[in-house]
């Protein structure tokens, strides 16, 4: 599949079997809810991308990403020690035109963030970011990978493209605070959720994802959300050993004003039972004009189980795991 946008202008929702070579955002007949054609100056504008890419093992949960909303950009790259139960971060915000730039290509991850001493590079697999306390650099094996591309409706015109790529085979080098650790496959797994459209103005989620592997070393891949990609499709699955369960709607049940108790996580279609509990938080509220988010992206474990396509149930025990629960206005 050459392109998202059709020769048209209209898109074919739901699922792609075949990968996505260019989200052609401008070729989208865009219009208002009135039915005004928007022109092309405003769809560069209100196109919002970005790209969330984690590695998880037994000691160490790395989370990166960078984000291009025009109005506003934001990168960041975390280090979380299970063990010692430490957490070192560095974010930035960024105003338009600061070089902020993410390939509309989702099968090339092609990325690029840079700011203040701190600067992140995706390009073809290979994943280096720095600051002036840690460094991660490493290849990703996305040709192994087996992603889930959709495309669902959002708000009465606007769209949303995903494509989730979990587990995926990584070998890196991480150092924080002058020490270096190696992160490699199997003990560490990655992923990649790569999305972009013309979204919500105001919209919310919550997400739970896991790489990991299993005690009895078979891998895991986990993406269940509620919130943003619901819309006649659910982007809500697991994979064990490459082989994909999808799943029915998944609902987030757990404590608003205090988030670090367990939660709860069920699927419609009874596939999903967990509970996420939670080690360490890193969060952030943005409020500058246009743009505004209420971001909380937790660091833990998932116990429960969950039950496969051929019926088989899969149990999980402190199986490590990121929990989401964000509000945007774009």
């Amino acid at each position: 599949m050459n392109t998202l946008v059709q020769a048209d202008g209209t898109i074919r929702f739901g699922f792609f079997d075949q990968p996505v070579d260019l989200i052609n955002h401008l070729d989208y007949n865009l219009k208002t809810n009135l039915g005004r054609k928007v022109p092309n100056i405003i769809k560069r504008i209100i196109f919002n991308q970005f790209v969330f890419i984690g590695v998880m093992g037994p000691e160490y949960i790395v989370g990166l990403a960078v984000v291009n909303l025009k109005f506003l950009s934001n990168g960041f790259f975390y280090v979380f020690d299970r063990q010692r139960r430490t957490l070192v971060e560095t974010s930035r915000l960024s105003p338009p035109g600061s070089g902020t730039f993410i390939d509309p290509r989702p099968d090339r991850v092609r990325a690029g963030y840079r700011q203040s001493g701190f600067s992140v590079n995706l390009e073809d697999g290979r994943v280096n970011a720095r600051t002036k306390r840690m460094e991660l650099r490493g290849r990703l094996d996305l040709e192994s990978a087996r992603p889930i591309r959709i495309c669902t409706r959002a708000g009465y015109r606007g769209w949303v493209y995903k494509q989730s790529t979990t587990p995926v085979s990584f070998d890196g080098q991480l150092t924080v605070n002058g020490k270096s650790h190696d992160l490699k496959t199997p003990d560490y797994q990655a992923l990649v959720d790569w999305t972009a459209g013309y979204m919500r103005r105001h919209t919310y989620w919550n997400w739970t994802a896991s790489a990991s592997r299993l005690p009895d070393g078979r891998v895991l891949g986990l993406n269940l959300s509620c919130g943003v990609n619901e819309t006649s499709f659910t982007e809500s699955y697991f994979l064990i050993d490459n082989q994909m369960t999808k799943v029915d709607s998944v609902y987030f049940e757990f404590s608003e004003t205090n988030p670090n108790r367990p939660w709860r996580i069920t699927s419609f279609d009874g596939k999903v039972e967990l509970m996420f509990k939670a080690e360490e938080k890193r969060g952030e509220n943005v409020n500058a004009l246009m743009v505004k988010s209420k971001f909380n992206q937790f660091m833990g474990a998932l116990d429960g189980r969950l039950i496969t396509d051929q019926g088989e149930t899969i149990h999980l025990s402190h199986c490590p795991a990121w929990a989401e629960d964000h509000y945007a206005k774009w």
